[in-house]
């Protein structure tokens, strides 16, 4: 029988759950996919707030020497940056599954696997890690937002109708209010461009299908 998670997507950018009871400054590692996309890696991990990131793991499944070199270029002097060479494009799944493995090797920080195209809101990290250390939630994805003058939702959480395979996704366009307070919304499906895991549910679960 697989296990249950709570998958949770916390519906703030600033203030989050209390604090309390929670790891001191708790941390997690990053893992990101690189396709030719180490303009847009750059500007994500300069988005990240380095006192709650303790490694970033970026997996180049780009195949080409000067992609390479420019992520090794990349600079963030206060968080370690990790590059995995896939040997080849062998698909996103794979190349997370190598990048957890590689952090999960290094800590039992829980580990969020973020899209190269992320730009990470200031307090978003440490709300995040507020839900999976508070035991609220195994897996937990923020508001992903699109837009920069007026922000409107690309993913806020969703549902997936499992007699016919249908997926729904809540308030998709709409326009953005940020919540004066977190909240907290149960879902039944996550999309893979911003979920943290706790590494107990990243094992548990077998990390991501490599065959899609």
């Amino acid at each position: 029988r697989s296990p249950e998670f709570h998958t949770q997507v916390a519906r703030t950018n600033s203030s989050g759950p209390s604090m309390q009871n929670v790891a001191h400054d708790p941390k997690c590692s990053v893992v990101i996919v690189n396709y030719f996309t180490s303009t847009m890696i750059q500007n994500c991990i300069d988005s990240l707030d380095p006192k709650a990131v303790s490694r970033v793991v970026i997996v180049d499944n780009s195949q080409d020497a000067n992609e390479l070199q420019r992520l090794k270029d990349i600079s963030r002097y206060e968080v370690d940056i990790l590059i995995q060479d896939s040997g080849g494009n062998i698909g996103f799944g794979a190349a997370v599954n190598i990048g957890v493995n590689v952090a999960l090797g290094k800590s039992e920080d829980p580990v969020w696997v973020l899209n190269p195209d992320m730009i990470v809101y200031e307090g978003c990290i440490r709300n995040l890690l507020t839900v999976i250390h508070s035991g609220a939630a195994d897996i937990v994805s923020p508001v992903i937002l699109q837009g920069t003058d007026a922000p409107t939702v690309w993913y806020a959480g969703g549902s997936i109708d499992q007699t016919n395979g249908r997926a729904e996704h809540f308030m998709h366009g709409q326009r953005w209010i940020e919540k004066p307070e977190a909240s907290l919304l149960e879902v039944t499906f996550m999309c893979g461009a911003a979920p943290l895991f706790s590494p107990n549910a990243w094992r548990s679960l077998g990390g991501f299908r490599e065959d899609l």
